[in-house]
């Protein structure tokens, strides 16, 4: 950073175009070019029009067609990496397949291409055709809403500060569940 500032690094993707993304616990986004050694600092200022709703930025997915998937504490952004526009996904009791949560934790896109969005309170499915987000729950067998990190067909939930779950995402004749496989204590 330009003042020497600290920065704490919590996430690192590379897209398709080469570029690197950081995003950070406070500082918000970093765009590195590695081919011309450029540095973009991408962050939320209070009072204006930003790309970020969030300088915290749990996570990174560089998705097909210059779409940048950032999950911050205060929603998830799909940002356009070309012309730098943005949509934020907030969570709505009025608006059917909103996320879940404000809180976006973790993303994966699956080998079947479902982009999963781990929240605070939920696992949310989302819908490229729809652009809309489907949200698992306790009621739906989670053992808890806290969905902290997935890797492919593996989700760790997070219940407590001593104890989580690593959970088998699986399918049987188009359902899909969860299969607890390991208690954390």
């Amino acid at each position: 950073s330009p003042q020497n500032i600290p920065i704490q690094i919590l996430t690192i993707q590379q897209d398709a175009n080469g570029i690197i993304w950081l995003g950070t616990g406070g500082s918000g986004l970093f765009k590195l070019n590695p081919d011309s050694g450029a540095i973009e600092h991408i962050e939320y200022q209070p009072g204006y029009s930003t790309i970020l709703p969030s300088n915290l930025v749990w996570a990174l997915y560089p998705d097909k067609n210059n779409i940048l998937w950032v999950a911050t504490n205060r929603g998830l952004v799909k940002m356009n990496t070309l012309n730098q526009t943005s949509t934020t996904y907030l969570p709505s009791i009025t608006t059917r397949g909103s996320i879940s949560d404000y809180r976006a934790l973790c993303l994966l896109r699956d080998s079947r291409g479902i982009l999963w969005v781990g929240t605070a309170s939920g696992l949310n499915r989302y819908d490229d055709k729809t652009n809309s987000f489907y949200a698992y729950r306790v009621d739906d067998g989670l053992p808890n809403d806290f969905i902290y990190y997935m890797f492919e067909n593996f989700i760790f939930i997070r219940v407590s500060q001593e104890n989580a779950f690593l959970a088998e995402h699986k399918t049987v004749s188009g359902i899909h569940y969860l299969e607890l496989i390991y208690i954390l204590s």
